[in-house]
């Protein structure tokens, strides 16, 4: 049997190894305690830091926005600016176009004057001339002081959207005056629609008659009657009639001092141009 001391030192032995038992337990409990802070804090860490980001995130997003923003504004206010000027740099920018468009046509030895005829003219032309309208002087070269050749003549009136009825010999231009050319451009323009065609000029087959503002010495032309080209002419606020002609034709003018319009059986007889 066991004496009281085997029981007494087994009593101790199992009261050690349960003493041992909760101090594993207790160790365990810490373990698991210091792991949980531990996680726990990564947690926060890995909380704070999503956080952090996001706020940047929305500072980035707010940055951008604000940035395009500026920059929106600064467009709309551009844009507005051009609007609000655009009678002015428009008008500019036409007019640019428009003389860009001439000059690159003219002959840059010589002096041009910007016309609003559609075509380049010579400022003031003379027998040294070296250009015509807007032909080059290598295949037009003027008759004389202030004329045209027939090719640069009809070249410049086509520009201006004028015909000719027939060539050489029927119907001439050759040597025609410059200011008679211009007569018929300034014309056209004025009558707007009108089919205008230019019927008689410079050509000695017609029974023209000769002298100084003649003719014969470019100084008239003719232009077929046709009912918008009457209609224009008789209209009391663009031409204004005058005494009749010695053969009883009916006479038009603008002024005083101004080219006379005749009425003719089928044409208009258009005298004194630069008389």
């Amino acid at each position: 049997m066991p004496t009281s001391f085997d029981e007494e030192l087994q009593e101790r032995i199992e009261q050690e190894q349960q003493e041992g038992d909760e101090e594993d337990q207790h160790q365990e409990a810490l373990q698991a305690l210091e792991q949980e802070q531990r996680q726990q804090q990564i947690e926060q860490i890995r909380v704070a830091q999503q956080q952090k980001s996001k706020q940047q995130s929305v500072a980035d997003t707010a940055k951008t926005v604000q940035k395009w923003t500026k920059r929106y504004e600064k467009s709309v206010a551009v844009g507005e600016l051009l609007v609000a000027t655009f009678p002015i740099w428009g008008t500019l920018l036409l007019v640019l176009l428009i003389v860009g468009g001439f000059i690159g046509g003219c002959n840059s030895s010589t002096t041009f004057r910007i016309s609003t005829l559609g075509a380049c003219e010579p400022f003031m032309l003379s027998s040294t001339s070296k250009s015509v309208g807007s032909i080059p002087a290598s295949s037009t070269p003027p008759i004389g002081a202030g004329t045209y050749t027939d090719a640069a003549a009809r070249q410049i009136l086509a520009n201006a959207g004028i015909t000719v009825n027939a060539l050489q010999p029927q119907t001439s231009l050759e040597g025609i005056k410059v200011a008679t050319v211009l007569e018929m451009i300034t014309f056209k323009q004025a009558c707007t629609g009108c089919t205008v065609v230019v019927t008689g000029g410079t050509e000695t087959n017609a029974g023209h008659e000769g002298g100084p503002c003649s003719h014969l010495s470019g100084n008239k032309f003719d232009i077929r009657a046709n009912p918008e080209v009457n209609n224009f002419i008789q209209n009391t606020s663009n031409f204004s009639q005058i005494a009749n002609r010695s053969d009883g034709a009916l006479q038009y003018r603008k002024s005083p001092s101004s080219v006379i319009y005749a009425r003719e059986l089928d044409h208009w007889d258009i005298g004194g141009v630069g008389c």
